[in-house]
């Protein structure tokens, strides 16, 4: 029996697009990833998504199902990174394109002023179709309503989680105060600590 990975906070909270960017995080210096099988897949969704906790997986598409997963994932990734920096490209679209848009999951994406923009589609299919759908549902709500300044990675030496920095002055810089917020206070005290050392050392 495969271990119950714990997935970060921003893997559940954040809006669906980017709790399943987070499903890929490191932790401890190692890159762990929380959809290894599709019952780590359904699992989660569980949690994020409670009008499909009862959808059924398709076992005899296990691994073509967490394939898609996969490259959608990166290539949203990248997609993102790219989106908020305003330096997305053609190619950018075409990969959305590519992952999103064949046959039953049709959305069309292009580009302007270097952000990606999109146009949502009906879909059918199986669950990860669905799951998809709902993923790629949920991006073009984020590229559509969201200022592109308030999609941040965390600051967190070794994160790569995302999140939308819902602050009064958008000056959050961590995916949790709890965890890469408190160790980087206490990075700043150990230097701070040491410098003083030094200095009475001397």
């Amino acid at each position: 029996m495969s271990k119950v990975v714990r997935l970060p906070a921003a893997a559940i909270e954040e809006p669906l697009a980017l709790a399943f960017l987070n499903t890929l995080f490191v932790e401890d210096g190692t890159e762990i990833d929380g959809l290894s099988s599709l019952k780590d897949v359904e699992r989660w969704y569980r949690q994020v998504a409670q009008a499909h906790a009862n959808a059924p997986l398709l076992h005899a598409q296990a691994a073509h199902g967490l394939g898609r997963l996969r490259i959608l994932r990166s290539t949203l990734r990248l997609a993102l990174q790219h989106h908020v920096r305003a330096q997305a490209t053609d190619d950018d679209a075409r990969s959305l394109q590519n992952v999103l848009g064949a046959g039953l999951l049709a959305p069309v994406f292009g580009v302007a002023d270097g952000r990606v923009v999109v146009e949502a589609a009906p879909q059918t299919g199986t669950f990860v179709d669905r799951l998809i759908r709902d993923i790629a549902d949920s991006f073009v709500d984020l590229l559509n309503d969201t200022v592109p300044e308030r999609i941040k990675r965390c600051d967190g030496e070794d994160c790569v989680l995302f999140f939308v920095d819902r602050s009064k002055a958008a000056s959050r810089a961590w995916c949790s105060m709890r965890t890469c917020g408190n160790r980087h206070k206490a990075a700043v005290h150990y230097r701070r600590r040491q410098r003083t050392d030094k200095t009475k050392g001397n």
